[in-house]
């Protein structure tokens, strides 16, 4: 994401600035495990939710349902949470996110859920029209 004079990146198990002007760093992020899904843009102050897993790398069944905001100006980390589960844990190994305003979507085994950027609240939540059909 490009914000003010910075350039940030989610990579592995970190989120960095770097300062468009020299490259340097300006600040990082540690996350306890590695990053599975991030939204393309930021809320318009320049906050963002990344998307980590719930266990270490090597471990199977590693699910992408921890949620973590972090301001991309300041890198200051907001709310963390986990991903809201319908009951069905088994499919949330691929999430879709994307930021409109300040409301945050996730898509997930053909359902929608969408969060509050400021506080992490659920707003609404969209559910499968025929659970267990393609």
């Amino acid at each position: 994401w490009i914000v003010g004079d910075t350039a940030v990146q989610a990579l592995h198990r970190k989120v960095t600035a770097y300062r468009l002007s020299d490259g340097a760093e300006v600040w990082n992020v540690d996350l306890p495990t590695s990053v599975c899904e991030t939204p393309a843009n930021p809320t318009p102050d320049g906050k963002v939710v990344v998307f980590h897993h719930e266990r270490p790398d090597n471990e199977r069944g590693n699910q992408c349902n921890r949620m973590r905001m972090i301001d991309l100006k300041t890198g200051k980390q907001g709310w963390s949470k986990e991903l809201d589960e319908p009951g069905d844990r088994d499919n949330t190994f691929i999430v879709y996110s994307a930021i409109s305003g300040d409301v945050l979507s996730v898509a997930r085994n053909m359902q929608a859920i969408t969060y509050r950027m400021n506080d992490g609240s659920k707003l609404y939540e969209i559910p499968r029209e025929h659970k267990n059909k393609c």
